[in-house]
């Protein structure tokens, strides 16, 4: 089972009329975001920011003991056999943080944007685009697009249109820049509207990338 979610608001007063839901990537937990929460939320005072745990189980590249992982990772190197089960796990448990914010806190589903680093980026590039409920955006830090055909078969119309910001570090030597390019001409070939940036860092966030989300968050959620 999953932690309980990280939720983090600002204490301006201010009613919350959108929503970022924002994974961590292998071995990590929300809190580990929750600095960049805190900028968010400084920044963006009608959004509440969602920052999940994933749940503890066996990892293949970690010698099969448990540590918290959105699905399993059998290789680093290799893009075969990929755990399509453990990323439809998790994009159920992420559709129910949807509606969650949709039934209890009146946020509507375009109001919601999802993002994620490393390995929460590839769930939520997995995730976003096979909703059936029409989301404000997508965020993949460092990430790529997992099970890709599987997810090229499963695509809903509901977020075809739905704008996607990819970032990479160029030197990454965890999630390989090649994996993230070939997401990206994945991503294209079914036109999903994406804006590719590259910088010259490692399996890493620095300042510019995240002047890029914040943009980005302006641009898909605004104060109503």
């Amino acid at each position: 089972m999953a932690k309980v979610p990280i939720v983090l608001e600002s204490k301006a007063g201010v009613v919350p009329t959108a929503t970022l839901i924002f994974l961590h990537g292998l071995g990590d937990m929300g809190a580990g975001w929750e600095w960049f929460g805190d900028i968010v939320t400084k920044r963006f005072r009608h959004l509440r920011v969602i920052l999940p745990t994933a749940p503890i189980r066996k990892v293949s590249i970690n010698g099969g003991y448990p540590m918290t992982a959105w699905y399993d990772i059998k290789s680093l190197s290799s893009r075969d056999d990929e755990d399509t089960n453990g990323l439809d796990e998790s994009r159920l448990f992420l559709e129910s943080l949807i509606e969650k914010e949709m039934n209890d806190h009146n946020i509507p589903s375009n109001r919601i944007l999802i993002g994620g680093f490393s390995q929460g980026a590839a769930v939520s590039l997995f995730s976003t685009y096979q909703s059936e409920k029409q989301l404000a955006g997508c965020v993949a830090l460092s990430g790529y697009l997992a099970s890709a055909d599987y997810w090229s078969s499963n695509l809903r119309d509901a977020n075809r249109n739905t704008p996607l910001l990819m970032c990479h570090g160029t030197r990454d030597d965890v999630v390989k820049f090649q994996w993230a390019t070939q997401s990206r001409d994945k991503l294209l070939a079914h036109n999903i509207p994406l804006t590719f940036k590259e910088y010259p860092m490692r399996h890493e966030a620095n300042d510019e990338e995240i002047r890029a989300v914040l943009d980005f968050i302006s641009e898909r959620l605004p104060s109503l």
